[in-house]
């Protein structure tokens, strides 16, 4: 989890996590230097934990509830991104981790339901079970969310992805919420290798690593997290007209062209772990926005197959690359 003046709804947080159906769980906690009652808050959960496993051990040696844990580090304070990729790299040194163990982003101002690591778990250990291989490759859980407002009142769910969670897509836009994601060791091993400027988003990194490095990717029609909209969301939904013209005016900006470049540079920092078909696509790509006449952009664009959701969007893109301004 990475915080940071997150009292306003932190508590909700840690007390749905606690009240996870699946009770084997560690909690990292990295803080950007809160200046309000957020350490208090994760301190007073701390403390509080603690001395329930303490409680729960004098009654049954040996429970789940001894090995319930919360660790707190304090945060890079360079933004959310660069604090989940600085927990990335603390938890995935060889030493903190179990070739089982699982990893989960966890928001500050959210509320996981229930079940939500149970049902992660599920799937992990099914896959698993079906296929030994996929201990050594990255392993991708996500679903969809319930929006709900300050007050978690409903306003709606999360759209289920169109099309397959592939490479091709992951390079050019992140469909996948970080909030909902559960991850394996192998991908966790991978995504510690991306420079942390190189990391636009750190859940947009992580589906492009499990996407790139031929990992197994769920997408569960199961929501396992209220998400919650507020005017402080770092990302938050935004599905609406003005916020879809915003992202237009940021293609045509410049913004888009940065994420870009930074996304490819942080594939380059794990290339040798990518699959021949996503280098074959990456270098493509590269090659593209390299060329020096739109003519010869438009050339080579013809055989681009990349995809995103929204048919407008696609399109844009491509007529970007052409031009020269993704």
């Amino acid at each position: 989890m990475a915080t940071c003046q997150g009292e306003a709804y932190l508590a909700q947080q840690l007390e749905s996590i606690e009240k996870q159906s699946h009770p084997d769980w560690v909690l990292h906690v990295s803080d950007d230097g809160s200046s309000d009652k957020t350490m208090c808050i994760i301190e007073a959960f701390k403390a509080r934990m603690e001395q329930g496993a303490v409680d729960q051990k004098s009654l049954t040696e040996g429970t789940h509830a001894q090995r319930v844990r919360i660790h707190m580090y304090q945060g890079p304070q360079k933004g959310s991104t660069e604090n989940f990729m600085h927990l990335v790299r603390l938890l995935g040194k060889d030493a903190c981790i179990g070739s089982d163990d699982l990893f989960a982003f966890a928001d500050q101002d959210d509320v996981w339901l229930p079940k939500k690591l149970e049902h992660a778990v599920a799937w992990h250990v099914q896959e698993r079970r079906a296929d030994a291989t996929l201990n050594e490759r990255p392993m991708l859980y996500a679903a969809k969310t319930y929006w709900v407002d300050e007050a978690l009142r409903p306003l709606g769910r999360s759209k289920t992805p169109k099309g397959p969670l592939s490479f091709n897509a992951a390079l050019v836009e992140n469909v996948l919420s970080g909030n909902t994601m559960v991850m394996n060791k192998a991908l966790i091993q991978i995504l510690k290798c991306i420079q942390v400027s190189n990391a636009v988003w750190h859940d947009w990194s992580a589906y492009m690593v499990g996407a790139g490095c031929e990992g197994r990717l769920f997408y569960d029609e199961e929501p396992c997290v209220l998400y919650r909209q507020h005017d402080k969301n770092v990302i938050g939904v935004r599905t609406g007209w003005i916020e879809q013209w915003s992202r237009l005016r940021s293609v045509m900006g410049g913004r888009y062209k940065s994420w870009t470049q930074a996304n490819l540079n942080g594939l380059q920092d794990i290339n040798q772990t990518l699959g021949s078909d996503a280098r074959q696509v990456l270098r493509l790509y590269e090659s593209i926005r390299l060329e020096r006449s739109a003519w010869a952009r438009f050339l080579k664009a013809r055989r681009l197959s990349i995809r995103r959701q929204n048919r407008f969007f696609q399109v844009f893109l491509y007529v970007g690359l052409v031009l020269g301004f993704v």
